[in-house]
């Protein structure tokens, strides 16, 4: 399964979003109608020097100084400053009167103390000494050197706090975690001022994590505030995936020690509860090393386990992960691993042996001790002691594992509540050392949500689906032994067709879905495995007929991420199709990756948004789709005679795309800089 962002907010895809303000901060400008939000950075980039905006023609922040993007276990990708020279430039605010409506909200990981630094706004720049800042004591607000301040509690060290400030006329509250924690009234006009995050360009620098930065145009209603709190703008036009994660525990080891509030440290292995005679683990650089010399035979070893105990929630699950950085060592065998653990009769313990068995597992109700369980999915890998992550993924119904991002195994829970998780590093006899490092360390949860299917039944559920024989360009019967089944809580394409070309076996959901509104249609795409020397497919549809339908999949040998489609006459129906250069750098990955296809049906057209971890892609539009109703479809396809397919699929979800308001937005523009001019919306 992929690291996903915990709150899930994609970028803007529904048509319905018309386009921004642009203006300027060096002219006045013209009163304009417009939506109530103004900005959206959801901070989910991965590389570069952009903060996109996820309101088309927004300003895209550009960041200065070396900013990082960092993945979070908590809030999945964010963005971080130092509190030396970063800072992202972020455009402007409007002028705001007194009587005028705005909010500003944005979730926020400090990692400094009570200071008067910029957390977002800015210090400089404004005209006759204004200026409006998020600082870590106060929210202050100075327009025409006037102070007009929010004081609240100093915001605390190290934790995710969201915060909202709503201006609703005069009177300013502030909002820490949906709570009312302060208020001020508005005596004085503001002019427009610069906007940045994590800093001024002129000083006041601030230290700490970023995500989800929002402004609007009108009053925010508590409600409101919870609802975007939880990653969910999608009353504002931008779409939402609904399956956010909450993350209980999250340790980067960017501390000088193990961390006593998260972890004890505890003489434990796989076969024994003994002294083993190994290092105290130590907590440098930003990893985490446990080592030493065993003195005990067989399978002694140090461990951390979490201080914390977690439980599987209904209709959801609880993923434990971990950067495995490396395993060295000397003598018969060493192990580095990671566990779900309730108890010596309840737990799953995650290994790479090396100098035995590679990559395996070991449950209290399968092979509890000694050898363990070959995971064989991962047997090129069993001699590699480099950097692999690892993860355990508990449903209720199975425990799995996954290794680089990809699917390598599953076991039958016998436990759910009340486990813990633990890290070891084990050699195996007296003599033999071990050294395991590690890095990033989360535990969260995810709650499904819609109509669903975790294929944990142990069969292919007929209320729900029928399984056919098509594929791409052909269907009907082959001669091969590619079958669909439901094997430890996946659902499975397996084996050849022994035809060519791209012959393949679907699920076609037994419900159909009518062309009206909007629908969301996500799952997870576990593992595709190639074998032989052409290409295979994993494919999620929306179908209707022959001539109606679209097919979006990873091609993997031939072309990589790509769709293709049908709309009556016209569309690549067969043969590469269409290329997703958003998605090139992972044509070759295998591994574990959330799909989805956003279907919109509205009075101008038909389209359908292709997503890939939460990432738009690719857009669609249908024109000759008409009013037919569609099915939802998974395939499994080898290209070949001689190809053989493993396309490996979990968490099945369905929901209905929020209907949006409508969003009037007008686009003014002279020179560079953003320039908003406000309005009190009608409420």
């Amino acid at each position: 399964m992929p690291q996903r962002r915990n709150i899930a907010a994609t970028k803007p895809v529904a048509p319905w979003i018309v386009a921004a303000l642009v203006a300027t901060l060096l002219m006045s400008c013209i009163p304009t109608a417009r939506g109530a939000l103004l900005s959206l950075w959801q901070l989910d980039e991965t590389s570069g020097t952009t903060a996109a905006n996820s309101i088309t023609g927004g300003f895209d922040g550009t960041l200065n100084g070396g900013p990082l993007w960092t993945w979070d276990g908590r809030q999945g990708q964010v963005l971080w400053v130092d509190g030396g020279d970063d800072y992202v430039n972020a455009g402007g605010i409007p002028p705001i009167n007194t009587g005028d409506d705005f909010s500003v909200a944005f979730w926020a990981r400090s990692e400094q103390g009570a200071s008067n630094n910029v957390v977002l706004g800015n210090r400089y720049g404004g005209a006759n000494n204004s200026w409006g800042k998020f600082t870590t004591r106060a929210f202050e607000w100075h327009p025409n050197n006037t102070n007009n301040h929010v004081d609240y509690a100093d915001i605390p060290e190290n934790q995710w706090i969201h915060h909202a400030v709503v201006k609703d006329g005069a009177a300013m509250t502030y909002y820490r975690d949906g709570v009312a924690s302060g208020t001020a009234t508005a005596t004085v006009d503001m002019p427009q001022l610069p906007f940045y995050m994590g800093g001024d360009a002129g000083g006041e620098r601030w230290r700490g994590r970023l995500n989800d930065v929002a402004l609007f145009d009108q009053t925010l209603t508590p409600a409101e505030i919870q609802t975007i709190a939880g990653g969910d703008f999608s009353a504002f036009g931008v779409a939402y995936t609904p399956t956010p994660k909450e993350t209980a525990m999250i340790d980067t080891f960017d501390g000088s020690a193990v961390d006593p509030a998260k972890w004890r440290v505890i003489d434990k292995g796989l076969e024994s509860f003994v002294d083993g005679g190994y290092n105290a683990p130590t907590v440098v650089a930003g990893t985490l090393t446990i080592d030493g010399t065993t003195s005990h035979s067989y399978w002694a070893g140090k461990t951390l386990a979490s201080q914390a105990a977690f439980d599987v929630p209904v209709d959801g699950e609880v993923r434990f992960d971990v950067d495995r950085v490396s395993l060295s060592g000397s003598g018969t065998a060493r192990r580095s691993s990671m566990w779900m653990y309730q108890d010596q009769d309840h737990f799953l313990h995650f290994a790479q042996n090396i100098g035995e068995s590679g990559w395996q597992y070991n449950a209290a109700n399968q092979s509890p001790t000694g050898g363990g369980v070959n995971l064989s999915r991962a047997d090129s890998l069993d001699g590699d002691g480099g950097n692999h992550p690892m993860a355990l993924v508990h449903d209720g119904s199975f425990v799995k594992m996954f290794v680089d991002g990809r699917w390598v195994g599953s076991q039958a829970a016998n436990f759910d509540g009340d486990f813990h998780v633990l890290l070891s590093a084990q050699g195996r006899q007296a003599g033999d050392t071990v050294s395991a490092v590690f890095d990033n360390a989360a535990v969260s949860t995810r709650t499904y949500t819609g109509l669903y299917d975790d294929f944990n039944s142990g069969s292919i559920d007929p209320a729900k689906w029928n399984v056919i024989q098509k594929g791409l360009e052909n269907e009907g019967s082959f001669s091969g032994n590619l079958a669909a089944a439901v094997q430890d809580g996946e659902l499975v394409f397996q084996g050849n067709t022994g035809s060519q070309y791209w012959y393949g076996v679907t699920l076609k959901s037994v419900e159909t879905f009518a062309v009206e509104g909007g629908r969301m249609f996500s799952v997870d795409r576990d593992a595709l495995d190639r074998g032989g020397a052409s290409a295979v497919r994993s494919s999620v549809w929306l179908w209707a007929d022959d001539e109606h339908w679209l097919m979006f999949g990873q091609n993997l040998g031939e072309n990589g991420w790509q769709y293709n489609y049908r709309d009556g006459g016209s569309g690549p129906g067969s043969g590469g199709g269409v290329n997703i250069g958003a998605f090139d750098a992972l044509d070759g990955d295998g591994g574990t990756h959330e799909m989805m296809l956003v279907f919109h049906a509205e009075d101008d057209g038909l389209t359908i948004d292709m997503l890939l971890d939460g990432q738009l892609g690719a857009t669609q539009q249908f024109d000759n789709w008409g009013d037919l109703d569609y099915h939802l479809m998974l395939s499994g396809m080898p290209r070949a005679s001689g190809d053989t397919v493993l396309a490996a699929f979990d968490n099945v979800q369905m929901w209905t795309v929020p209907e949006p308001g409508t969003v009037t937005l007008l686009a003014l523009g002279i020179v560079g800089l953003l320039c908003f001019v406000r309005r009190r919306p009608t409420r």
